[in-house]
């Protein structure tokens, strides 16, 4: 059987890519630059241009430099190199149809739990979600077995396939408009908001791209508000709702509030309770973004609320991971401004909180920096800053934490500490923690280690 290597395999998006590969019958070999849980037993950590020799197939992140050995390696010898979402977009070609979850906010949620609900309803698909699930892990196959020579073939540059008689579920990312890859049945935007600022220079930019993608959607699912812009003739609403439109039709589902409860309804009628574990306002819109795509792939809209009430979360998305000198811990991956207010604000509703915050890429950090000092002023804890994680950037591509630190004391009079590293972190999130009712560690880059380092001792020594 053809082997596909993969670079960056650590990466949730390329590793899931990785595991649908295997499925098919692929063999399946991968690098990447640090060690994680992800990693198969057929990859590992460095560069080894030679392991490309033989490969049908490269795929890499967009992570990965045109510098990286491998790569060159791979293209020196003529082997067929695909980024990630191309790649994506050919995987997604061998199904029946595609249903695509894009937005900047709540995607990685709500992909699960479509995945839940579909698995709850004994669906045939796969899902590649963007984060790591608790049920699933960042890949699920609930469409049987996969195995097609001819298949693998077609992932590393033929023509022909064997359709898949299933749905294909994936979580699509606007960064370098990669979404665009995708031909999506159903797709589904949960919100619109500027988030990668090194590849879109304007607001404007973003909207055109997300305009992009709906317009090659059959069946498009977006906010009411936007709704009107894609054909959607009925925008006079109160409270959340989110409109499908297309050849089929219009189909309105709103949120109801009545008593402190919420429901999920369809077209003003179907109504049932959305009783979901997971808290905060934007879950609710999260969980009737799911059960909407769900119904418009054939489930039934009451089962697809329903299914939600044991759905088990997402890593890294308000997760608890225990407790420090008494005090609840918990793991957000907001690395927006947006996405701090809603965790800082979820956090504060069980009382004071200290916050521990590590920014994600320079250029994001500038973009954006009265929203973030903003949003971490409303701390009514300590606030704690550890140095930006620079991904594939350098600092000369925006401006450190160390701005950002003067900001937040400027604009909002609050005086950050400022750390040099995760052990440093953790020792001053455990001085604070005495007068704390939750610590809360936020970003998107390796702050999440220190959640290994709250099984040990605490460091003494910095």
């Amino acid at each position: 059987m053809k082997r596909i290597h993969f670079i960056g395999i650590g990466g949730v998006g390329i590793n899931a890519l990785a595991k649908f590969s295997a499925e098919l019958g692929a063999d399946v070999s991968g690098s990447d630059d640090k060690q994680n849980d992800m990693l198969p037993k057929t990859a590992y950590v460095g560069r080894r241009p030679e392991m490309v020799d033989g490969a049908a197939a490269v795929v890499y992140s967009a992570a990965v430099r045109e510098s990286n050995e491998e790569l060159l390696r791979a293209r020196e010898l003529g082997i067929p190199c695909f980024e990630r979402s191309v790649f994506l977009g050919r995987a997604a070609k061998l199904f029946e149809k595609t249903v695509a979850i894009a937005g900047t906010h709540g995607k990685t949620t709500t992909t699960a739990m479509l995945c839940h609900i579909l698995s709850e309803a004994r669906a045939k698909f796969v899902g590649m979600i963007g984060g790591e699930s608790v049920e699933f892990g960042n890949f699920v196959n609930c469409a049987g077995d996969l195995r097609s020579a001819k298949n693998v073939d077609f992932l590393t540059g033929e023509e022909d396939f064997v359709p898949i008689d299933a749905a294909f579920v994936a979580e699509a990312c606007e960064y370098r408009r990669s979404f665009l890859s995708l031909s999506p049945k159903i797709g589904a935007v949960t919100s619109i908001e500027c988030d990668h600022p090194d590849c879109y220079k304007t607001s404007g930019e973003v909207y055109a791209a997300f305009g992009q993608f709906l317009r090659g959607c059959q069946i498009k699912l977006l906010p009411l508000p936007f709704a009107k812009a894609f054909g959607y003739s009925n925008s006079e609403r109160e409270g959340f709702c989110v409109a499908a439109c297309g050849a089929q039709g219009e189909t309105l589902y709103c949120l109801r509030e009545e008593k402190g409860r919420f429901f999920a309804v369809k077209d003003l009628d179907a109504l049932c309770p959305l009783d979901i574990p997971e808290d905060g306002e934007y879950n609710l819109h999260n969980a009737l973004f799911a059960a909407a795509t769900a119904d418009l792939m054939g489930v039934d809209f009451v089962f697809a609320a329903q299914a939600l009430r044991s759905f088990e979360g997402v890593k890294r998305r308000f997760e608890y991971a225990g407790r420090l000198r008494g005090a609840p811990v918990y793991f957000d991956f907001a690395h927006h401004p947006t996405e701090l207010s809603c965790a800082i604000e979820r956090a504060k509703r069980v009382g004071r909180t200290v916050a521990v915050f590590q920014p994600h890429t320079f250029s994001r950090t500038k973009a954006y920096l009265d929203g973030f000092a903003r949003a971490l002023g409303d701390v009514d804890g300590e606030l704690i800053l550890m140095p930006t994680y620079g991904a594939r950037e350098n600092e000369g591509d925006g401006v450190s934490h160390l701005a950002l630190a003067d900001r937040i004391s400027t604009l909002c009079h609050k005086t950050p500490t400022v750390v040099c590293s995760h052990a440093e972190a953790l020792v001053k999130a455990a001085e604070f923690a005495a007068g704390a009712d939750i610590l809360l560690f936020l970003g998107a880059g390796d702050i999440y280690a220190i959640k290994d380092m709250l099984r040990g001792d605490i460091p003494k020594q910095i």
